[in-house]
């Protein structure tokens, strides 16, 4: 179930967290 994580990278990648 890593649906949830995907969304969570992509709003990393969105504010430049990674």
């Amino acid at each position: 179930e890593y649906e949830g994580a995907s969304t969570l990278v992509l709003a990393m990648n969105l504010t430049g967290i990674t």
